[in-house]
């Protein structure tokens, strides 16, 4: 997590993050990030924790780290988790019927 700004790729326990969702928000706000995406891999469900919190202190958008057949993307406005390994663009259709935005999760990967 880099220091102000937006942090649009960030994981807490429910994946490989080593926060709790609150603890993470917390932590973010504290560094300066100003919108937080929580990502984890194949869940919503810490994001959703964190955004149905009574005191948000940033602004949070639901997120998922999913893995397709190919690579990882990264789902931005999820509203209900999308299951991992399909092709990707079966992945981004279903993605974008639910109004997300779609990224590539390790754009430098090989």
């Amino acid at each position: 997590m880099s220091g102000g700004g937006v942090d649009l790729h960030s994981h807490t326990i429910a994946s490989d993050g080593a926060l709790s969702p609150r603890d993470l928000v917390r932590e973010a706000a504290r560094r300066g990030v100003r919108i937080l995406a929580i990502t984890d891999h194949e869940t919503i469900d810490s994001a959703l924790a964190a955004k149905n919190a009574t005191v948000q202190v940033i602004p949070l958008i639901v997120g998922q780290e999913v893995r397709t057949i190919q690579r990882d993307l990264i789902l931005l406005f999820i509203e209900r988790p999308i299951a991992s390994g399909l092709a990707p663009e079966g992945t981004v259709r279903l993605a974008r019927e639910q109004g997300s935005v779609v990224g590539l999760a390790h754009p430098f990967d090989v």
